[in-house]
């Protein structure tokens, strides 16, 4: 797809610049570019999985509901196939959905006027050489286009919570499409944070805006529940020098709010048994109406997983996070000591996982028919002691200022007997200090 991309840009930008001064209609058949300023058409954020398991994508221009009165008969809620599905309300941006969000325009972002300003040589955003095809393309400024965060995690020497992102001109694609899941809208600029530089694509973004393998942040993410602007140089343009249009419109497209703090899935920690339980998904997480852990997952010895849709800051964790209780038969309910911890084993993995388990390694129980006997467990998890790890480079600790905010209970029927052999859950005795991490 990079071929492609650079190619359209080397025929649209290097080739043709001479002729399209001239004469607007460059392409046969082809209406040519629009005329007036550099208008923001919308705004589309992806998480490719990364954060529930299935792809999210997000685009602002889309109605939040197109049963509200003022939404109704707008023509995305009576002749879009997609209607609402993509709008803010039912596809929320969350913290990964920066793996890939694209401004789209009504013409190509050729141009940035305002450069000179900033003390580079050249208006052009990406430099085409003068023969050849172009191989090694990138923004002549990546501050061309940048977020702002007005309620995210802040330090007075180390700035705001927002992560690197590798930014690029985006050439391909139209207003319309059959899937912009599959098939991005286009033209536009593009923001990518990066979490790897392992693979041939990634490791070619990543020389461009100096991380490696071992600089990469493996945490970089948006924070939860923070609002989010996208800013433009003031003299981005397309090659008619007609400068972007900041009206209203422009800025409400160009602005989102990621996803409360909020739990993905709970389960046994096996990374494949976990039940989504996102908010509408399976219960509403109150103690008459409880997360439930699918019946006999978690081993009497086991630790229950919480997955969470943002990293967590391990050093706010301790053994009043949550509490615990476990009843034999439907017997009287008996507290019990806990460890809460990202720390399984000694690995704290992306601190997306808490696990809750019981202290010192020990059993949820030691019943006196463990092969029969029903052994239920009920964990409370503290919301408002629950904290976000920070975005601020380096992610100090401490710094995180989103917690889930609301209690969250969660329920498991155990497994009978004793552990099989096999059990692929995280053991209690596994779970380790928290301040390790």
């Amino acid at each position: 797809m990079r071929k492609q991309q650079k190619k359209s840009l080397f025929l649209g930008a290097a080739a043709s610049l001479a002729l399209l001064v001239a004469c607007n209609d460059y392409l046969t058949g082809q209406d040519g570019e629009p005329t007036g300023p550099l208008k923001v058409l919308r705004l589309t954020l992806i998480d490719f999985s990364a954060n529930t398991g299935h792809l999210v994508f997000t685009d602002t221009s889309v109605p939040s509901d197109c049963t509200l009165p003022q939404y109704k008969d707008l023509k995305q809620c009576t002749n879009d196939p997609f209607m609402d599905t993509y709008g803010v309300k039912k596809s929320p941006p969350n913290p990964d959905s920066l793996r890939r969000l694209r401004v789209v325009f009504n013409k190509a972002p050729l141009l940035d006027l305002d450069a000179p300003n900033r003390g580079f040589n050249s208006t052009e955003l990406e430099l085409v050489p003068e023969s050849g095809v172009p191989t090694d393309l990138k923004l002549v400024d990546q501050k061309v286009i940048s977020l702002a965060c007005t309620n995210c995690s802040t330090d007075p020497t180390l700035g705001a919570g927002i992560p690197l992102t590798y930014n690029s001109l985006q050439l391909t694609g139209s207003d319309l499409s059959p899937d912009p899941s599959q098939f991005p809208y286009g033209p536009g600029l593009q923001m990518e944070v990066l979490t790897s530089c392992t693979s041939t694509t990634n490791k070619f973004k990543c020389d461009k805006i100096g991380l490696t393998k071992t600089t990469v942040d493996p945490l970089a993410a948006l924070e939860p529940d923070a609002s989010y602007t996208v800013q433009l140089s003031k003299g981005l343009s397309g090659r008619d020098k007609n400068p972007v249009l900041m009206d209203d419109r422009a800025m409400a497209l160009l602005s989102f709010r990621t996803e409360p703090f909020q739990t993905n899935s709970v389960g046994n920690g096996d990374g494949a048994s976990d039940a989504e339980v996102r908010p509408g998904m399976s219960g509403s997480g109150t103690a008459s109406d409880p997360y439930m852990v699918a019946d006999k997952l978690v081993a009497l010895d086991g630790a229950i997983s919480i997955a969470l849709n943002a990293a967590v800051d391990p050093s706010r964790l301790n053994g009043t996070s949550a509490t615990a209780t476990v009843s034999v038969n439907g017997g009287a309910a008996t507290p019990v000591p806990l460890v809460v911890s990202p720390n399984a084993g000694g690995d704290c993995g992306n601190l997306r996982s808490i696990y809750v388990a019981p202290a010192g390694g020990a059993a949820w129980a030691t019943p006196s028919k463990p092969d029969t006997d029903d052994v239920v467990v009920t964990i409370t998890l503290k919301g408002a002691a629950i904290y976000d790890l920070s975005q601020i480079k380096g992610h100090p600790l401490g710094k995180g200022i989103h917690t889930m905010g609301k209690d969250i209970v969660i329920r498991a029927k155990l497994l009978k007997g004793a552990t099989p052999m096999d059990y692929a859950g995280v053991p209690s005795s596994a779970v380790e200090d928290p301040n390790n991490c």
